[in-house]
């Protein structure tokens, strides 16, 4: 394990690690984090938010390396080349996964400002209603227009800085957003990914873990036979 990353306690290594075995065998997130103890009910998100964490991205990344490494000592070239690929597609999803908790988080920012801008549009008017209903001409309602006209005033600078600090969110929202997946798209890549890990573990002759239990050879239909590796390539980097 690389020295700069942060170690878990020693609880949650081992079930940060039982993730990261069953993910290694299955990639599936969803299902790794039901094997690694959380609950159903949340396992789809806690699968995605697992994946952005530190600790296990580093030790999924150099296992993969690893493992493209031994491919190449292998002189293994299409092992390596659809290692590669797999490894470019698990880029790819931890982006979004990690665009994904950001852009929640930032709605809910823009979200509470809109709010706040909505409620002083609110206070303005009324403020302006009762600035507008004052004669000003009468020497002792001057004052009290003049103080009604000034908190006007205030209410569109704060507007304004709020206005600002929207705007810089929608900004940084479209830099996440840039990494974000439809649905659609989410679900090709993850259907990639699987397609070729399952094709370098039949080719090393690995069996997943459900198939163990079955007697006999494992005939896997795999539809990345006959694919070259510029089509893998399009597949993995999209339209």
């Amino acid at each position: 394990m690389a020295g700069n990353i942060k170690e878990p306690s020693k609880k949650t290594k081992e079930q940060y690690d039982l993730f990261i075995d069953s993910y290694l065998q299955s990639f599936n997130a969803t299902q790794s984090a039901i094997a690694a103890g959380y609950s159903k009910k949340t396992a789809r998100q806690q699968g995605h938010r697992l994946l952005t964490n530190v600790y296990i991205k580093e030790k999924i990344k150099i296992e993969m390396k690893r493992l493209r490494e031994r491919m190449k000592d292998e002189g293994l070239r299409s092992f390596a080349m659809l290692i590669g690929i797999a490894i470019d597609t698990e880029e790819k999803i931890q982006k979004h996964n990690e665009a994904e908790v950001e852009i929640i988080r930032i709605n809910a920012l823009i979200d509470e400002i809109s709010l706040e801008l909505s409620e002083l549009g609110h206070q303005r008017a009324g403020v302006q209603r009762a600035a507008d209903a004052i004669d000003g001409r009468k020497a002792d309602l001057k004052e009290r227009k003049r103080g009604l006209l000034a908190h006007v005033e205030n209410l569109d600078a704060e507007s304004f800085e709020l206005e600002k600090e929207r705007r810089k969110l929608f900004n940084e929202r479209s830099k996440h957003e840039l990494y974000y997946l439809q649905v659609r798209d989410w679900e090709k890549l993850q259907s990639l990914k699987k397609s070729i890990f399952q094709d370098i573990l039949d080719r090393g002759g690995f069996k997943a873990i459900d198939e163990i239990k079955h007697s006999g050879a494992v005939n896997v239909g795999n539809p990345l036979d006959g694919l070259t590796e510029e089509e893998l390539r399009r597949l993995a980097n999209g339209p």
